[in-house]
């Protein structure tokens, strides 16, 4: 399995996730984004909202940390070959979408992570998002 992050969003649409995605990556097909979009580190696709791969402790969770059901979300799939700076973008895009949608990020690891969270883990020694995929990590 590819190494990836999930993002779900709240009250948003996938018309609107993927206009989004238009202005801040660049499509590589129906249904698919690279960012960036030279030398691309992630590939972008539509996750859905369909939890049926969760169980129902995961689908509570993530409901209750998200403040209700999700109504879109992405997946973003890390390039392996360059992982730390895919993860370093994996989290400058995650934080950009949360600027402009009600989202939360699953790293598909042991958590989900708010806006907040993310931003707390790069200025403290706090657990790091994404920590579990950078070179390194044990």
């Amino acid at each position: 399995m590819a190494e990836g992050i999930s993002v779900y969003c709240r009250a948003s649409t996938w018309d609107e996730l993927s206009a989004w995605l238009d202005l801040h990556a660049k499509r590589s097909g129906s249904g698919t984004w690279c960012y960036p979009d030279v030398d691309y580190l992630l590939l972008v696709y539509e996750a859905g909202h369909d939890l049926a791969a969760y169980d129902q402790k995961e689908k509570d969770k993530l409901i209750r940390t998200l403040g209700g059901p999700p109504t879109a979300g992405i997946i973003l799939e890390l390039r392996r070959t360059r992982q730390n700076q895919a993860c370093d973008a994996a989290t400058q895009l995650t934080l950009s979408l949360m600027q402009r949608f009600e989202a939360v990020a699953d790293d598909e690891w042991d958590r989900y992570w708010s806006r907040h969270d993310i931003l707390e883990s790069l200025t403290s020694n706090a657990a790091t998002f994404l920590a579990c995929y950078r070179d390194g990590h044990t």
